[in-house]
């Protein structure tokens, strides 16, 4: 199995706050902090799971059980890769070790981004561990700054975030009504990818 989680966050969002404000048509400050405190971050978390990619630029780490059998690749599902940081496993007798950097090549261009064992290189033995860190990928992923985050992704996060902020009494804030899902979706589905992983921890 596999996880992802973030350790060093950006510190901006793709919509900032004036953005958003124009959108809302909302005026003065008295919303400011609904508005940057929850409904951006919501509205860009939605998306970002939704279609499995990393908005701002930041720090991951991808766990993993162990290494893909064979020379299979490993899929890093959090686009679009810009580098790996390092990739630090246990080894079969225990010990940790950090994997040279001359050994996996880096595929950033590919959509999951892919980490390869490196020509005549094979992924090394680990400890078998179910359900633990055998294998810890720490990398960077995102856009860059919030205009280069797509046009598409931005506009279903200010749908979103309208809706939240006007219908805040109505729903849940993280769920969206059936008509403006559609919509979102939309947005979104040129943007998505995931199919690779249904079976992707079962192989590993």
């Amino acid at each position: 199995m596999y996880s992802v989680r973030v350790t060093i966050s950006p510190d901006s969002e793709p919509v900032s706050l004036g953005v958003a404000k124009e959108h809302l048509r909302t005026y003065g400050d008295h919303e400011d902090v609904n508005i940057q405190s929850t409904y951006i971050p919501t509205a860009r978390q939605f998306c970002e799971d939704r279609t499995n990619r990393q908005f701002m630029t930041a720090t991951l780490e991808l766990s993993l059980d162990g290494f893909p059998p064979g020379c299979q690749p490993i899929l890093v599902p959090r686009a679009p890769l810009r580098s790996v940081n390092s990739i630090v496993y246990q080894g079969s007798d225990g010990t940790e070790t950090t994997l040279p950097t001359e050994d996996y090549i880096v595929d950033t261009r590919h959509e999951p981004g892919r980490i390869f064992p490196a020509a005549g290189k094979a992924w090394p033995a680990t400890k078998h561990r179910n359900a633990a860190a055998t294998v810890l990928v720490e990398f960077e992923a995102g856009y860059g700054e919030a205009w280069e985050v797509p046009s598409g992704l931005r506009a279903a996060m200010l749908l979103l975030i309208g809706h939240y902020f006007y219908h805040r009494e109505a729903v849940v804030v993280g769920t969206i009504s059936s008509e403006l899902a559609m919509s979102v979706d939309a947005l979104l589905e040129q943007y998505s990818y995931g199919d690779e992983f249904l079976d992707y921890g079962a192989n590993l």
